[in-house]
């Protein structure tokens, strides 16, 4: 039965991969916005990095529900964190009118890995998840405070504040629940009980996750229009959903994994985006 391997050909790393791709294109894009004739292929290029984020928070996901050390997990995301708030400093002392220093993507991964861990542990702590969310709501009410007072509130820092607002802790829930849901699937009956475990298992928690995706975009941009204009464009964000495609291919297998390529990873984050903006800056 497990030798059958279906249409499950993609695992962790090459997810990974993909997602690294795809944000180092957005990244691109938003630096070409500002160079002249270039509109054209920056918004392709931001186009293509809207299936990033889904990528990275259903990682994220699949890491706190895998991770045999935890502490380990948020630590390397502390770290990501301090990183890229250093160079969202450096940037901001260069240029304090570049988008990219305000906010810090960083801080939806260290939220929505907070949530997710809380809802894991499925005891009294698990109440405890409120508060990150609350955070998010909070930093949500102050940037619509914000955008439409067209005055900046400066109580709470802006590397502070999730760049993506209520996609990413949103996408993390439907991702866990997921997992959930498909285990309870095949928990139901005794004649289902056999394929836990099996590539059938991982088969319906990528059915299910790809559609949660596709329904949680969807809902975002006709009743949170506000949201979507924050994020991106409409008509870019609504690409985020076309990232359920990979998803459908996830293996469930990790993949290639060095410590150099664990690490590497989160390095890659900060470094790439100031090596961007110093090139683009000497353009």
């Amino acid at each position: 039965m497990e030798k059958t391997r279906h249409f499950n050909i993609l695992d962790g790393f090459v997810l990974k991969i993909l997602a690294i791709v795809f944000m180092t294109l957005d990244h691109i894009g938003f630096f070409l916005e500002e160079v002249e004739n270039c509109q054209e292929i920056a918004s392709i290029f931001r186009l293509l990095g809207r299936f990033s984020f889904p990528l990275i928070i259903f990682l994220l996901v699949e890491g706190i529900i895998h991770s045999k050390h935890i502490g380990k997990y948020f630590i390397r995301l502390g770290i990501l964190a301090g990183a890229f708030m250093v160079g969202q400093l450096v940037f901001y002392a260069i240029d304090k009118t570049n988008a990219i220093t305000m906010y810090s993507p960083a801080i939806d991964l260290i939220l929505t890995a907070s949530i997710v861990y809380l809802l894991k542990r499925k005891d009294k702590w698990s109440l405890m998840a409120i508060l990150p969310f609350a955070w998010v709501i909070l930093c949500y009410v102050i940037r619509y405070l914000e955008f439409v007072n067209h005055k900046p509130i400066d109580w709470i820092p802006f590397v502070l504040r999730p760049d993506y607002l209520i996609f990413g802790p949103l996408l993390g829930i439907v991702f866990y629940y997921s997992h959930s849901l498909a285990k309870i699937f095949f928990n139901s009956k005794e004649e289902t009980k056999v394929f836990i475990g099996t590539t059938y298992e991982q088969i319906t928690y990528n059915v299910i996750s790809a559609t949660s995706l596709i329904i949680l975009t969807i809902l975002i941009m006709v009743f949170d229009s506000y949201t979507v204009y924050v994020l991106s464009r409409i008509e870019w964000q609504f690409y985020a959903l076309f990232a359920f495609i990979p998803i459908l291919f996830y293996s469930g297998k990790r993949g290639y994994n060095p410590k150099w390529f664990q690490y590497g990873c989160y390095i890659y984050f900060p470094a790439h985006l100031i090596l961007l903006f110093l090139i683009f800056l000497l353009i």
